[in-house]
């Protein structure tokens, strides 16, 4: 007999795999019938989930659908909006625009009436097999519950949108193995107001299990906080498998700080890259960032600009842009056109490398327990702290790096090999600090802060990443493989100053008389000039103060004496060209 059962569920479970079904569900079903075409369709998403089994799909037809309590998801069941019906296939939905993959011209919207959690699990024990979402817009819902989507683990979310909707803690919570793709958040809130909720949120806190993801969202104008990572790992039982991994996501016009993080995994792998951070303002701490990691992160190839942090002069001088409390490894990253009152960037226990700062308001402090600043440009910002561009307290170091004006440390800091130049980028925007005016904002979005090729920063970088900065070599290898642009980072053994190798655009500048008049060469402590068109040459040293000028006719050359060193050569101040006069 004991042959005979086990055949028997051998063959039950078999049985179950084929009747794998999908159950339709419309706006104008039916609670009672058993949705096994268009025209016997359920009418809720919770309807189907009752009569659903593992392995079976769910489909629902463009329309509003309200929930009256919480819907309880189920394990291997997958839901699938955005349909016309009598469409059969996934790939017939319709989605307008490429750019926005959750967007569905047959709009399937999840909303409720009442007081509580909207999605939820029953099973909160079980680490289930993955679970997809895919196409639903989940709109317009408040609640005093401290969740809406409860998602827990091992859910897939794609394709999708929140939109308006509140709670008093997260209002998408997601844990281990969850991901999130292609998705949309937008004005979402805290309720009560009083409460400071979060949009999404990914955590992880058991061992040996699979990352959290999220890639290509758009967040954007959030009341609460945009997004937060919180890792914590049990009493005896450290963390040393897995990752949290922020991919191509956009934070813009956001009310509140966009990135947080929790890491308290000595382990756990956490990357923040190729990301855009804009139009977005606080008056709390880390406008775009905040937070710690016990493990060393990566924040890498983001663009940051036109954000502001609102805090009162006579509010926490803390309160910054990017504030990073410990272990922060900032590289490649262009942050441009910021305003905050006090501190741009905080900085503490944390490493940035190869950063553009430029025509910012604020001040980037680099700051306790061994903050390193190095290979990265901080030119043309209006002070706020201490009224210094930037600030290095004791055992902090700035090495390696550009400025218009000289970098001076404070006491018990080490500021060594930095230059200063004044003229660095192709096509920088001709203001500081964030804006609301259309016109400006178009020019931030415009401005090009490459490098001209006669930029003093040019091959000017520290290359020694594990002797000077005792950074390890596949880090070097996967993070500084590339610039934000992606041009390759380092060329023949050398490494620009701040977040550009190559040309943002094709504007770099070239030594070509054809293309720009004239060519200048140093030899010999002398410059030696020729043009083909008439005009005044400039000769500025890297400080940007002018020691001479001369006149010179078409086809003319002039030598112009000089110290050993670097200069910029202008014609009618309209090239500029980079001199070494050896």
């Amino acid at each position: 007999m004991k042959r005979i059962l086990t055949s028997s569920l051998l063959l039950l479970s078999v049985s179950l795999g084929v009747s794998a079904k999908i159950i339709y569900v419309t706006p104008e079903g039916n609670a009672s019938a058993n949705g096994t075409s268009w025209n016997t369709a359920v009418d809720k998403l919770s309807t189907a989930y009752s009569i659903a089994q593992k392995g079976d799909d769910i489909y629902m037809a463009a329309g509003k659908y309200i929930e009256m309590a919480t819907v309880n998801m189920k394990e291997e069941v997958d839901v699938y909006g955005g349909f016309a019906k009598g469409q059969t296939s996934i790939d017939e939905r319709i989605r307008p625009d490429a750019s926005k993959p959750w967007f569905f011209t047959n709009e399937t919207v999840v909303t409720g009436n009442g007081d509580f959690r909207l999605i939820d699990r029953a099973d909160k024990e079980t680490l289930w097999k993955q679970v997809i979402i895919d196409g639903i817009s989940f709109k317009d819902f408040e609640t005093s519950n401290g969740r809406v989507l409860y998602f827990r683990n091992s859910v897939l979310l794609q394709n999708s949108q929140v939109i308006n909707c509140s709670c008093s803690n997260t209002i998408v919570y997601g844990e281990e193995n969850f991901q999130i793709k292609d998705c949309y958040f937008a004005e979402n809130g805290s309720f009560p107001l009083e409460k400071k909720a979060i949009a999404v949120q990914l955590r992880g806190y058991l061992q040996d299990c699979q990352s959290n993801s999220i890639e290509n969202c758009l967040f954007e104008n959030n009341d609460c906080q945009s997004f937060s990572i919180y890792n914590t790992a049990t009493a005896g039982n450290p963390i040393t498998t897995g990752g949290t991994y922020v991919e191509k996501c956009t934070f813009r016009g956001n009310k509140s700080t966009c990135i947080s993080v929790s890491n308290q995994w000595e382990g756990r792998e956490l990357k923040i890259q190729n990301c855009l951070f804009e139009n977005n303002s606080s008056a709390t701490t880390g406008t775009v960032f905040e937070g710690s990691s016990l493990a060393y992160f990566d924040f890498t190839h983001n663009i940051i600009r036109n954000n502001t942090n609102t805090t009162p002069v006579d509010g926490a001088w803390r309160n910054s842009i990017l504030s990073v409390r410990s272990n922060g490894q900032f590289a490649n990253n262009l942050i441009v056109n910021n305003t905050a009152t006090q501190l741009l960037m905080d900085l503490q226990g944390s490493f940035v490398f190869n950063n553009t700062i430029a025509n910012n308001i604020g001040t980037v402090y680099v700051g306790e327990n061994y903050a390193t600043l190095a290979n990265s440009i901080v030119s043309g910002n209006t002070p706020g702290h201490k009224n210094k561009q930037v600030l290095a307290v004791e055992n902090a170091l700035v090495d390696h790096c550009l400025s218009d004006e000289e970098i001076v440390g404070e006491s018990g800091s080490t500021v060594d090999n930095n230059l200063i130049e004044a003229t660095t980028f192709v096509n920088p925007t001709t203001f500081k600090g964030a804006t609301n005016e259309v016109d400006k904002i178009a020019q931030i979005q415009k401005a090009d802060f490459s490098l001209l090729d006669a930029s003093a920063a040019v091959n000017a970088g520290n290359m020694a990443f594990e002797e000077d900065y005792y950074m390890e070599a596949a880090w070097v290898a996967s993070v500084m493989a590339k610039d934000v642009e992606g041009n390759d980072r380092i060329t023949n053994g050398q490494i620009n100053m701040g977040a550009y190798q190559g040309a943002s655009n094709a504007s770099g500048i070239t030594e070509n008389k054809a293309d720009y008049g004239f060519v200048a060469v140093g030899n010999n402590q002398s410059i030696r000039v020729e043009t083909a068109v008439s005009g005044t040459v400039y000769v500025y040293d890297l400080t940007g103060s002018c020691f001479s000028k001369n006149m010179i006719s078409a086809g003319e050359s002039i030598s112009i004496s000089v110290e050993k060193g670097i200069y910029l050569v202008s014609l009618n101040n309209k090239v500029t060209l980079k001199v070494l006069v050896k």
